[in-house]
């Protein structure tokens, strides 16, 4: 009773702003120095402002932040006049006029939950059933030579991370050389890599053998092959 007596969105909103990285992110499809992001408003007849964000990508999902912010624009119409709780109807409506849009669909749809748990005077963790106080995160260890490798990998366990995420891509023995020398660094952590779908499924079925003959278990191969070769996959 009280999720649906809840204020009705009165209004739809976004801005842009750019953040740049402490270094460039470098994978096998691009170097990225920074992001041009969306941040995303729903704002409810009782004045509560709900947030969300944005991050599109041309070569991820293929969308850019002029496409963003004209899909959130055009979604307004969509939301307006909706009580807060209809996420899983604004979902659908969503999904039917802009499919394919997903970064944009996943900003404002941030934005509706941060909205609607802020009048509940809950977390969002709390309202779709988390629990715990912390949330466990990797870090990403770009493609570079042996000695940066080797010193990123240890400077992410001495700031505290238990998951590395290393990019590879290139060549699938330097590949391995180059987890055998993250596995050594941190040799307590675990171990995740994304190709970037640069490795053909021979060259990702060969990387996963050499790395357990040299003793390196993955917990996580991300995106081996091309984004449609889902036979390969």
């Amino acid at each position: 009773q009280v999720i649906m007596s809840m204020p009705e969105i009165v209004d739809l909103r976004c801005e842009k702003y750019d953040l740049e990285f402490k270094e460039a992110l470098q994978t096998s499809l691009h170097t990225v120095e920074k992001t041009h992001n969306v941040l995303v408003e729903v704002e409810l007849e009782s004045g509560t402002v709900g947030l969300g964000e944005a991050v599109p990508s041309d070569k991820v999902t293929n969308e850019t932040r002029e496409t963003v912010m004209t899909v959130i624009e055009e979604s307004a119409e969509h939301l307006e006049g909706e009580p807060v709780s209809s996420y899983r109807k604004i979902h659908r409506k969503l999904r039917a006029y802009f499919d394919g849009h997903s970064s944009a669909i996943a900003g404002i749809e941030i934005a509706l939950f941060d909205a609607m748990t802020k009048e509940l005077d809950i977390s969002i963790e709390e309202f779709v059933g988390g629990e715990g106080d912390e949330v466990r995160s990797d870090y990403t260890i770009m493609i570079g030579d042996e000695e940066e490798t080797r010193e990123k990998a240890r400077e992410a366990v001495e700031a505290g991370f238990e998951e590395l995420k290393v990019k590879v891509g290139e060549d699938v023995d330097e590949d391995v050389e180059t987890m055998k020398v993250v596995a050594d660094a941190a040799p307590g952590a675990d171990l995740k890599v994304d190709a970037n779908q640069a490795y053909t499924v021979k060259e990702s079925i060969s990387f996963v053998e050499k790395l357990k003959d040299e003793g390196i278990e993955l917990e996580l191969f991300e995106q081996p092959v091309r984004e449609d070769d889902f036979r390969g996959l």
